[in-house]
């Protein structure tokens, strides 16, 4: 999966306008910030995972206690 690319406040308040959002411009403000926490989300998520990553519980298939 391509990872998200970031955009300026510029180019996010015309890609909302350009989808046809209706949006008061202080909402596109919250709306931006927003966008940049999802994209540190999105890093977190989009990693190699390592063995040790596996959990320290792991609960057996039911019916097989």
């Amino acid at each position: 999966m391509p990872q998200p690319t970031p955009m300026t406040l510029d180019e996010f308040r015309a890609r909302i306008e350009r989808d046809g959002i209706p949006c008061a411009p202080e909402r596109i403000a919250a709306l931006f910030d927003a966008y940049g926490g999802m994209l540190a989300q999105a890093d977190r998520v989009r990693r190699a995972v390592a063995y040790d990553d596996e959990p320290a519980m792991v609960f057996p298939p039911e019916g097989r206690r």
